[in-house]
């Protein structure tokens, strides 16, 4: 998918859930990724459009950012995530925001 959409030279890892013991709403995929790419918790945020993504980034100590164009927008705003878009493009604006935060 990453190469038809032209967006692969953009990803520098992926985790898909059957590549880990659980998947969401379990952190093992996050854990996973962050693992691969080398990151902490506190330096990364996870972007999700459902419930499970939320639980699972707050689960592993990740700020969410919940997407309100995904499929699931209310019960992805009802799970609380830290940051709320509603466009992609918003998200470099969460990013910078993230950065001078700490």
């Amino acid at each position: 998918d990453l190469g038809q959409t032209g967006i692969a030279a953009l990803i520098d890892a992926t985790v898909c859930g059957d590549e880990v013991p659980a998947a969401k709403p379990d952190p093992a995929p996050i854990h996973a990724i962050m693992e691969l790419l080398g990151v902490q918790p506190a330096a990364s945020l996870y972007v999700g459009d459902g419930a499970n993504d939320i639980m699972a980034a707050q689960r592993a100590g990740v700020e969410a950012v919940g997407a309100g164009y995904g499929f699931h927008p209310g019960a992805c705003r009802a799970a609380g995530p830290e940051h709320w878009i509603d466009v992609p493009l918003a998200l470099p604006g969460v990013v910078a925001g993230a950065r001078i935060a700490g």
